[in-house]
């Protein structure tokens, strides 16, 4: 199965899409982490295909080859934006799944739009209380590349893309099998004009708005993952979700286990 591109127009500019050609069935939208784009999805789009399903994996405005954001948003002119592709689209009801920054956006979308979605799949969710985000939004942030006397702002794409890789899966090293992981997701810091979300989802009450959701909902996450202990939040915050969690890394990014994933995913889009 080839998986191709393409664009699609929103009233604030362009979104960039990877599709599986010559697909049909009904459609599942694939929102990424933070940072990164849907190429992450390129292990599970395949299965998916073969399932009967039609996987669209966006980057979200500001990130991948989408166009950048120009301003500060919220969690909430994420899901605006994304309910305009879906207008574009044609789509009328979809399944969403989203991860990590993009289950926030996810959530609100579901919140927002319940009528255009027939399932909701949150992988790993940032829903951290108050505390907790005031103390994210104090301690964390993205400074933008300066000539540094050292040296350094020649290798900041490569240190980040390490810790994003690193904060993804614990085990993660580089290695000559790792490299190219290493290069991709350093194209991805440079894309996004190191312009971070992290201020998007610390300003998101996450937990309050899960308290609202009525629609089906799937809570996914693994084991070796930092938001393994908001796996057990979102299961109190949405009492009638499922739930479940992967063993060791998470499968998505492991070729030889995407198909793991996927068999989590189509059995509760088939329920």
């Amino acid at each position: 199965m080839k998986i191709k591109k393409g664009y699609v127009d929103t009233s604030r500019g362009q979104l960039h899409i990877r599709h599986v050609d010559g697909v049909s069935g009904p459609p599942v939208i694939l929102l990424h982490w933070a940072p990164g784009t849907g190429r992450q999805y390129r292990y599970v789009m395949p299965h998916l295909a073969a399932a009967g399903y039609a996987p669209y994996a966006v980057d979200l405005m500001g990130f991948g080859r989408s166009d950048l954001r120009g301003m500060a948003w919220s969690i909430d002119d994420f899901a605006s934006n994304l309910h305009d592709a879906f207008d574009t689209l044609g789509f009328q009801e979809v399944a969403l799944l989203g991860g990590h920054f993009s289950a926030a956006v996810s959530s609100a979308f579901a919140a927002r739009y319940p009528e255009r979605l027939s399932k909701l799949i949150l992988d790993g969710s940032p829903c951290w209380d108050a505390p907790t985000r005031q103390a994210i939004a104090a301690q964390v942030g993205m400074e933008k590349p300066a000539i540094a006397q050292d040296g350094s702002h020649m290798t900041l794409p490569w240190d980040r893309a390490v810790i994003a890789l690193k904060d993804w899966d614990a085990s993660f090293e580089v290695t000559n099998d790792s490299l190219m992981d290493v290069y991709r997701m350093a194209i991805d810091f440079l894309e996004m004009g190191f312009e971070s979300p992290v201020q998007a989802i610390v300003a998101y009450d996450m937990q309050a708005v899960m308290q609202t959701l009525s629609l089906p909902v799937l809570a996914l996450c693994a084991e070796e993952e930092k938001l393994r202990p908001q796996h057990d939040v979102v299961l109190r915050s949405i009492p009638h979700a499922e739930g479940h969690v992967f063993p060791g890394h998470h499968p998505m990014f492991d070729p030889d286990r995407a198909q793991d994933y996927v068999n989590v995913v189509v059995q509760f889009l088939r329920s």
